[in-house]
């Protein structure tokens, strides 16, 4: 089989080599989704998806040839990583029929890959493999909601079709709900960092912060807040960046509540672990830090208008 696709068979043993190897950002190298994409990517298109033919394999002939050249996938034991075929055809299939011209159809399939990159994910031990190409679709996918969402003319039919079935959310919240369960893997590994999946579950729940406040969705918020406390592992084993922009929305999220002693709590650490250079960072936190600390009945003293940020 891997004779009728040779284009195929040799990028196959490409991913093969990255994942014995375990360079994970080899492989996010290896499986873009933004066009314009290299000449292989379109010799493999041209010879899986012929122009002006049928195809001459079928889905499942392209997942043979995975299953067959990538040694996680052949090896028969209970660590078999069986999902990454299907993730790996449907993301073949993406990048074919992309088309930026129509960001609604490549915001749905998108949404449909990083669904089957999410199952790849769950493999353990090869899963942490995937997991950079994972966070990179993720935040394309942000972009495209978040793109989407501040052009209504282009969802109406779907903003139509999702009443229509008794939906309610928006198509932000869809997106943040899909990448929840990125979310949830990631919370749930409870390996020694950095070999956990968990080194990514602060830089997703920001992710899917950012989406919902950039939307003024905050009701979904507590859906991640939750996974994140439930995970096994203190904040401050994170990078700064990562508790900052955390604590920050959180923050903000309780100050939108009415919830102002945990806003100020959230926004005071955050302020204080923020480094002084950031001076715009710092300013948007105690814009609503000093407002939590007012409502509260504590007032700024003269010397915090000295700041730069102020």
């Amino acid at each position: 089989m891997a004779k009728s696709a040779p284009f195929l068979a040799q990028f196959t043993t490409l991913l093969n080599g990255a994942i014995v190897a375990q360079k994970a950002d080899m492989l996010k190298k290896f499986l873009p989704i933004e066009p314009p994409f290299d000449s292989d990517y379109h010799k493999i298109l041209n010879e899986v998806f012929p122009p002006n033919r049928a195809p001459k394999l079928t889905d499942e002939d392209i997942k043979t040839i995975f299953s067959t050249n990538i040694q996680s996938v052949a090896v028969d034991d209970k660590d078999n990583w069986y999902l990454l075929p299907d993730f790996l055809l449907v993301w073949l299939h993406f990048i074919h029929s992309v088309d930026v011209s129509n960001l609604l159809k490549t915001y749905n399939d998108l949404k449909n890959l990083l669904t089957k990159c999410s199952g790849a994910l769950q493999n353990d031990p090869y899963g942490i493999l995937i997991l950079p190409t994972a966070l990179e679709y993720a935040k394309v996918l942000a972009r495209l909601a978040i793109g989407l969402d501040r052009q209504p003319q282009l969802i109406a039919h779907w903003t139509m079709t999702s009443e229509d079935i008794g939906g309610g959310n928006s198509l932000p919240e869809m997106a943040a709900m899909n990448i929840r369960s990125i979310l949830g893997i990631c919370a749930r590994d409870a390996k020694p960092l950095p070999h956990s999946k968990g080194t990514a579950t602060y830089k997703i729940a920001n992710l899917c912060l950012k989406i919902l406040f950039t939307c003024n969705r905050l009701d979904g918020v507590p859906n991640f807040y939750t996974i994140v406390q439930n995970q096994r592992r203190s904040i401050d084993e994170y990078p700064i960046a990562e508790r900052v922009t955390y604590l920050y929305y959180l923050g903000r999220y309780f100050f939108s509540t009415s919830q102002f002693w945990f806003s100020m709590c959230c926004l005071d650490r955050a302020y204080r672990e923020c480094d002084r250079e950031y001076i715009k960072q710092r300013r948007l936190i105690l814009i609503y830090l000093t407002v939590s600390n007012i409502i509260l009945g504590r007032f700024p003293s003269p010397t915090l208008f000295d700041r730069p940020e102020s």
